[in-house]
């Protein structure tokens, strides 16, 4: 009767230690900076906001984590769908391009994904550092996709000098 007291105090040691763990680490990423519901970082200045919602178009969002959405996309050299932070979303779709893969527009296009990770280092949107340089090299990926925005904006920044 001992030995069974002991295993199953020792049992629901575990599973609420278990439980605490999940209940902090869920709640850890809701209260990272200005939320709105869902955990959602919110931007006080509303281009930049525009700017986010842009970037997010046409991705289904799946959680927020440390202020940066996590999105579930195609990935066209997986041939199946992942779920990564928007960041690394972007970066393998726009590497579809050096791999010879459909070039088309849009949210899984990689021309568009090189213009949308411009726009995310240049404006340094969802708390990513601002990075010309590197915003520089995704709108010229985009450039080579045929997008017109991003022609323009690696224009706008080479002659910046970046």
């Amino acid at each position: 009767m001992r030995v069974i007291a002991t295993a199953m105090g020792a049992f629901l040691l575990i599973v609420g230690g278990f439980l605490v763990f999940v209940i902090v680490f869920a709640s850890g990423d809701s209260t990272v900076g200005p939320t709105t519901t869902g955990g959602q970082t919110a931007s006080a200045d509303p281009k930049r906001k525009q700017m986010e919602d842009y970037v997010l178009s046409g991705y289904e969002v799946t959680l927020w984590g440390g202020g940066r959405p996590f999105v579930r996309y195609y990935d066209p050299g997986a041939i199946e769908y992942g779920e990564q932070d928007i960041y690394q979303a972007l970066f393998w779709q726009s590497q579809a391009l050096d791999n010879g893969l459909s070039a088309e527009p849009g949210p899984y296009g990689p021309a568009e994904a090189g213009y949308r990770l411009g726009l995310i280092c240049e404006h340094g949107l969802f708390s990513y550092p601002q990075n010309l340089d590197d915003a520089a090299r995704y709108y010229r990926i985009a450039r080579v996709g045929g997008h017109s925005k991003g022609d323009a904006a690696a224009k706008r920044l080479e002659s910046a000098g970046h």
